[in-house]
């Protein structure tokens, strides 16, 4: 990781109080995934609630959705918005953070991978807590989308 990197990672460190011990991959996922939402959504978040990294994460470090411009993790929020605005639009942001200073194809076919696999195929058997929830989310979602006759 370059200098000017680093010197924004320790100044998020000490933003957001993450202990020193927090390992430097997981910190530098957070900061990316932080920094990645921020610019999509202006209001304050719990990081760790958009980040999905770690074992059977389908080549996700992040993952985020977005229902008529406001983060939602739950069935509940899905159904506020769609009641009052009678609409959803949606977007899905996913992330994937590394701190090479090259890129590997590999990674990025598996990144692609795992996105086109988690709308198309389904998830694989070995996936972790945090995945299933967004893939549970996201299929709500789908499901509560109402074409007009």
């Amino acid at each position: 990781m370059d200098r000017i990197t680093e010197a924004y990672l320790n100044d998020f460190q000490k933003e957001y109080s993450y202990p020193k011990n927090v390992e430097k991959p997981k910190l530098f996922e957070y900061f990316v995934n932080h920094c990645i939402v921020s610019r999509l959504h202006s209001e304050r978040f719990e990081v760790e609630d958009v980040s999905v990294g770690g074992g059977g994460d389908m080549a996700f470090d992040g993952a985020a959705i977005k229902v008529n411009n406001n983060l939602v993790f739950s069935k509940d929020e899905v159904d506020d918005l769609k009641n009052r605005f009678h609409r959803l639009d949606v977007k899905f942001v996913f992330i994937q953070s590394k701190t090479s200073n090259k890129f590997d194809s590999a990674e990025i076919g598996n990144f692609i991978f795992g996105v086109e696999s988690f709308f198309k195929h389904g998830l694989p058997k070995h996936i972790n807590e945090s995945v299933k929830a967004l893939k549970d989310l996201t299929d709500y979602i789908y499901g509560s989308i109402h074409l007009p006759n």
